[in-house]
């Protein structure tokens, strides 16, 4: 495998978030906690804690 095979062009936004890299794209919430990355769901609690992820 080359190293110009792993490349993969990234989308930040303003808060230095990745909104996508490659064929990926990812989402957060209004606090800024990631929601969704690929094909993967990500849940928090009340209090903004890490509770779940589901998919890929």
């Amino acid at each position: 495998m080359s190293t110009s095979s792993l490349r993969r062009s990234h989308t930040a936004h303003a808060l230095e978030q990745h909104t996508a890299a490659g064929p990926a794209a990812f989402a957060y919430d209004a606090d800024g906690k990631l929601t969704s990355g690929s094909s993967a769901c990500f849940v928090y609690d009340a209090q903004n804690r890490f509770v779940s992820a589901s998919g890929g």
